[in-house]
């Protein structure tokens, strides 16, 4: 239901973009605000479900016996949070249609909340089994994400209905929270991944003066095959290879903020 809310704020954000378009005609455009601009925003974002397999070489990181292993868990849900980021760009057409650039970075966590899945699949040692049960602790992701979009727009008379999209580099600061066998929290490990991801949005900017505008933004975010492996030397891993695969984090955001045009 959470993803379903975002992404009609999303599809909301476009429609009523598209409407302006509609009853403000194209001999009222405004051209004449400056091409720089400097965009900050913030709002509400949602992580969608991810699959995650946790692996390593000693089964008794899971709870069984063995060496090499692996659990699957499959829809695991993530928490609704806020996200916010800044973009700095050049719109180097302004009409009829403009067309720009721009650099922007994002910040926003992608959490799995404590939960147990039942009938969990595992491996150890080539051999499978079933989990009755598997509670998977506390995960935490934040996302750091520098990223370059081509954009384009049409200029009215106090509106830019405008979208664009590109690639970003997806830092992925993880941390894991760890328990005791009594559920007694321990502390946490942490670990990084890297990869190349695609952002894609669609908004409108309201303009207050020349200089000045506010706008909506919706916005989408996919960063693939991530894997997280805490170092061996940390004293809650004991030495041990421990790893967690997402097959993806995939967000729905919805945001509002402040361009200064210069």
């Amino acid at each position: 239901m959470r993803i379903q809310r975002i992404r009609w704020i999303f599809i909301a954000i476009i429609m009523t973009s598209l409407g302006f378009a509609q009853w403000i005609q194209a001999e009222d455009r405004r051209t004449d605000v400056p091409n720089g601009f400097f965009n900050m925003v913030v709002g509400f974002t949602s992580v969608s479900n991810t699959n995650v397999t946790i692996s390593g070489n000693k089964a008794s990181w899971v709870g069984l016996s063995g060496n090499d292993f692996s659990v699957d868990l499959k829809e695991m849900k993530q928490q609704n949070n806020i996200w916010g980021g800044f973009a700095l760009g050049y719109w180097f057409k302004q009409a009829p249609l403009s067309f720009g650039i721009s650099g922007a970075m994002d910040f926003y966590p992608a959490i799995i909340s404590e939960q147990t899945k039942q009938n969990v699949s595992y491996v150890v040692e080539g051999k499978p089994g079933t989990f009755t049960s598997f509670t998977k602790y506390r995960t935490r992701v934040t996302q750091i994400v520098p990223a370059f979009n081509i954009i384009v727009g049409l200029p009215l008379k106090f509106v830019r209905v405008y979208a664009g999209g590109g690639p970003g580099i997806f830092y992925s600061l993880y941390s894991f929270t760890v328990k005791n066998s009594a559920g007694k929290e321990l502390g946490q490990v942490t670990a990084m991944d890297t990869k190349i991801g695609l952002n894609a949005f669609a908004g409108a900017e309201f303009f207050i003066t020349r200089r000045v505008s506010a706008f909506v933004e919706g916005k989408y975010s996919q960063v693939n095959d991530l894997t997280f492996q805490p170092d061996k030397s940390d004293p809650l891993v004991a030495g041990r290879i421990v790893r967690d695969e997402y097959d993806s984090i995939k967000t729905q955001r919805a945001g509002v903020g402040i361009s200064i045009h210069f």
